[in-house]
């Protein structure tokens, strides 16, 4: 008597040329199947599927992977998202799984393919935004990673899925990213404008923002309590990541938030609050006008940021403490700093080689393949002085 398979793979091609294996498993439930670009995601996902058979799971496995992605995007707006991030952050995963929902919303969890993923990304890169540009490749980037982050949940903690699809398509490339900073001079040019201004707080958030690297959002929604003056350091809770994070104070930033928590810091729970004390201040009209007296042209407050980075990497940081400075949780977004941390990384290797080589003699430990090499030097130059 024939032992039954456990699955079987069909292979495919469409009359286009395009190859696909469809899985299929067999079992006194009922069928299940799926339909992959790559054999050996058919292969994996039919094992697996088949050992939560073994296990008894066949009905909820079945059920689960005829999920609608849609019920998991809700899911995870609803239970993940509104604990680990901000305001802005909630907003942004809002709009983007928005696109998520209309272009595959209505496909059973389990029938999502890679190939199905390229298609959305392809059709994010091609569109163009509300203010009639090309969406950037950055974006589409940050799209796909909250998708596999979502699915990645499926995945490890929900076990609606065997594998994440994101996880096989390849990402847009990065465009080169933008490195605008201010010289020494446009900075005192810049600190004089903002000290003009009638706003009280645009000169100590200006100073904060290049001493410690931080984003407008981050400084912006800093309260007093993540202050902590004996130890010197600012206590970011709302970051865009996620993950809180403290920098340090010191200098002259520390000199202004002391005189301004001197002023202000009884009357609001907010370092930069409104006049009634409320979350959040107004500056960005105050803030053009002292760009337009600095003369200030191609800026924006966010170059704050590439400002303290630039200058971290020019007084010998190295990337890998820029990056823990910003908050940045992979080092390819500080790569940008890297030409500027060059000459760190010579004086570095420059000492290296000093300490090891300074004090051999040479001569001592040139062997005859040594002293043969040079003898073939001295005749190709002999060589090439005739041509």
């Amino acid at each position: 008597m024939r032992t039954p398979q456990p699955y079987s793979i069909e292979k495919r091609v469409a009359k286009s040329g395009h190859i696909s294996y469809r899985a299929r498993i067999r079992s006194q439930f009922g069928h299940v199947s799926r339909t992959f670009d790559r054999l050996s995601d058919a292969k994996s996902w039919a094992e697996s599927t088949k050992a939560d058979i073994r296990r008894g799971e066949v009905v909820n496995v079945i059920e689960k992977r005829r999920t609608p992605v849609s019920a998991l995007i809700d899911r995870y707006l609803t239970e993940y998202v509104p604990h680990h991030y901000n305001d802005k952050e909630i907003k942004f995963r809002q709009t983007e799984f928005g696109r998520w929902r209309e272009r595959i919303g209505h496909l059973p969890v389990g029938a999502l393919s890679p190939s199905q993923i390229c298609q959305v990304r392809d059709q994010m890169l091609h569109e163009t935004t509300n203010k009639g540009t090309k969406r950037a490749a950055a974006t589409v980037r940050r799209s796909l990673a909250i998708m596999s982050h979502m699915l990645n949940m499926a995945v490890n903690e929900w076990g609606v899925i065997p594998f994440n699809p994101v996880d096989r398509v390849k990402k847009p490339k990065m465009v080169a990213g933008r490195t605008r900073f201010l010289s020494p001079e446009e900075m005192q040019d810049l600190l004089v404008a903002c000290r003009n201004q009638p706003c009280p707080h645009l000169l100590p958030l200006v100073v904060l923002a290049i001493a410690t690297g931080a984003r407008k959002g981050e400084l912006i929604s800093l309260k007093w309590k993540h202050v902590d003056w004996e130890q010197g350091v600012i206590r970011l809770m709302k970051t865009k990541n996620g993950h809180p994070r403290s920098v340090p104070l010191t200098g002259l930033a520390y000199k202004m938030m002391r005189e301004k928590f001197a002023l202000h810091g009884m009357k609001s729970d907010y370092v930069f609050a409104r006049e009634d004390g409320k979350f959040y201040m107004i500056f960005e009209k105050y803030w053009q006008r002292a760009k337009a007296e600095a003369g200030l042209e191609n800026f924006r407050f966010h170059d704050l940021r590439h400002t303290a980075a630039s200058y971290l990497a020019m007084n010998n940081a190295s990337l890998l403490e820029i990056a823990a400075v910003l908050g940045h949780r992979t080092m390819q977004m500080v790569q940008r700093y890297s030409h500027l941390t060059e000459q760190h990384t010579a004086d570095v290797v420059k000492k290296m080689n000093d300490r090891v080589f300074g004090n051999l003699q040479i001569e001592q430990i040139e062997g005859p393949g040594m002293v043969g090499q040079a003898s073939g030097q001295a005749q190709l130059e002999q060589s090439l002085s005739k041509v």
